[in-house]
């Protein structure tokens, strides 16, 4: 039972979680986030990459890299203690692995880190993040209707 409600709770919001995923938002900002890992695991990317590894292997990560993967991974931990909404936890991993991946970036090199400055400022700039539309669900109390 442990397995199937989870699995039924996904499939019951499968079409919500896929109207949500259509937007450009999602998607471009998840390969933002994303980026660093892509760049320093897929071989054809990584191949001229530099290394400070003792083997030279441009394709894995240094201990440095790692630590600054680590501390991303504790500060998200920390900052979504008090996100409410999936909304605020999705937003709180992308903006950190953001500002992770460029630093990440700046260190590798730095025509790469401003490359990525530049394109995480242009998307900044072209896809918002979506608002909500839907019916609120707020009652308003005054002094005369809390009794």
């Amino acid at each position: 039972m442990a397995v199937v409600a989870p699995l039924l709770a996904l499939l019951w919001g499968l079409p919500g979680l896929c109207r949500w995923l259509a937007r450009p938002y999602y998607p471009l900002s998840a390969l933002l986030a994303a980026a660093f890992l892509i760049v320093r695991k897929v071989p054809p990317l990584c191949r001229g990459l530099p290394s400070q590894r003792e083997d030279g292997n441009p394709c894995d990560f240094d201990w440095r890299e790692v630590e600054i993967l680590m501390f991303l991974s504790a500060i998200v931990m920390m900052k979504n203690r008090r996100s409410i909404t999936v909304e605020q936890h999705i937003g709180n991993i992308f903006m950190f692995s953001k500002v992770a991946n460029a630093i990440l970036f700046f260190r590798l090199d730095i025509r790469m880190g401003l490359l990525y400055l530049t394109l995480c400022i242009v998307f900044l700039m072209t896809c918002k993040p979506p608002l909500y539309m839907g019916p609120e669900y707020i009652k308003y109390f005054s002094d005369k209707t809390i009794d």
